[in-house]
């Protein structure tokens, strides 16, 4: 158990840079000098944008290169039975909350704050959706342990 919570610990401790590194990746991608890089940050001059598909583009990246890897590493464990489905989960359910940012700008982007505050409010009903969806599984797992030892 304490391996576990400790695998979790560095998962979510690492999850700020990969995602900081899809926006990086997106700005070599297009050609944008990056200005500035953090443990949690990267920051470029919307200038240097060719267009505002390749913004949005470079503002979803960090969302793209965190959710999509984690929820087929998810599934993948979960199908095997593995007890380190859980580690890529976090990532599944981290991941629209930390683009809550992310989202606004797009709406910016477009002109239609709406539209960004949309996109975080759908991201964030789906991460407590699987939040839920978690607790479930976890509190199921728990019960049918604890009535398995009772019956004995």
């Amino acid at each position: 158990m304490l391996i576990r919570i400790l695998l979790m610990f560095f998962s979510l401790t690492f999850y700020a840079p990969v995602h900081e590194l899809g926006h990086w990746l997106a700005a070599q991608v297009y050609g944008v000098k990056v200005l500035d890089m953090g443990y949690s940050y990267v920051t470029t001059h919307e200038v240097f944008f060719s267009s505002g598909a390749s913004l949005i583009m470079f503002k979803a990246a960090g969302l793209l290169i965190t959710f999509y890897p984690a929820l087929f590493a998810f599934a993948y464990l979960w199908r095997r039975g593995s007890t380190l489905w859980q580690l890529p989960y976090t990532w599944v359910l981290v991941a629209p909350i930390a683009s809550r940012q992310d989202f606004i700008d797009i709406g910016m982007i477009l002109g239609n704050l709406m539209f960004g505050e949309g996109l975080q409010f759908i991201a964030s009903t789906a991460a407590v959706m699987l939040l839920v969806t978690y607790f479930y599984e976890v509190l199921t797992r728990e019960l049918v342990i604890s009535s398995s030892l009772l019956n004995r």
